[in-house]
């Protein structure tokens, strides 16, 4: 078995401690090499724009390591990890957007990384990796502006059997990973009718709603983009995050 680790953030408080006890125990080690230009820029293509620099550097690390190694080394990273970026509350200005209405829905959000440009090559959709997600056929819920919202990004390493999944089936009343045209899938959360799944998957699929996208990378590690989830709410909790990382 071949453990990763990033040569970034933590690593540095036991700099040469975590490669040589695992060498010591007959695995064999790779170690990021250096920050570099490709590492920094890896790290800012696939990162939230507000994430702080460092946690870009880091994502840029794993990247680096990704398809190269067997298990990511717990010291830094999880089996279910996640990152919050940032803490988001809407004031009366972004109310009047949608109208003086309360909330908006998802979908709404979604088509408008769809539709606009973050620059003159690709939307905000292609930046974000998340294309085909409005082919999602289940519902894709709302987003009450009078509540707070974390930013939020994650990666579950493939060792983990369970992850952000519970089997990867169409489970009552947990989640399900559902495959959608265009390359990406979405963690859905689904309810049952009296102990039952109505209409059976399809059922189930048209009673769930999106909670986060995610992403398969080469390694079979999933990802998920930046996500807009509600603080301290069931859905997070949902994700089942083994260990939780901010930016402050």
């Amino acid at each position: 078995m071949t453990i990763g680790i990033p040569r970034a953030l933590i690593y540095w408080k036991r700099p040469y401690f975590w490669e040589s006890f695992f060498e010591n125990l007959g695995f064999e080690v790779l170690l990021s090499p250096k920050t570099n230009k490709e590492i920094v820029e890896e790290g800012v293509k696939i990162s939230d724009p507000e994430t702080c620099f460092s946690n870009k550097v880091y994502f840029g690390h794993l990247k680096w390591l990704e398809g190269k190694v067997d298990y990511i080394s717990s010291e830094v990273l999880s089996k279910n990890y996640c990152s919050i970026c940032s803490q988001i509350s809407f004031d009366n200005s972004v109310k009047s957007i949608f109208e003086n209405k309360s909330f908006f829905d998802k979908k709404d959000f979604y088509s408008y990384l769809s539709k606009n440009k973050i620059s003159d090559e690709q939307t905000y959709e292609n930046y974000f990796l998340i294309n085909g997600i409005l082919n999602y056929p289940g519902k894709f819920g709302e987003v009450d502006l009078s509540k707070q919202y974390y930013s939020l990004m994650g990666i579950t390493s493939k060792v983990s059997k369970v992850g952000w999944v519970l089997g990867g089936a169409l489970t009552l009343g947990a989640l399900a990973s559902i495959p959608l045209t265009g390359g990406v899938s979405v963690i859905a959360i689904g309810t049952a009718v009296g102990g039952a799944v109505v209409g059976g998957s399809a059922g189930w699929i048209a009673s769930s709603y999106l909670l986060v996208p995610s992403i398969k990378g080469p390694s079979e590690n999933f990802y998920i983009p930046p996500s807009v989830i509600e603080v301290t709410s069931s859905e997070f909790d949902s994700l089942n995050c083994d260990k939780i990382s901010t930016s402050s």
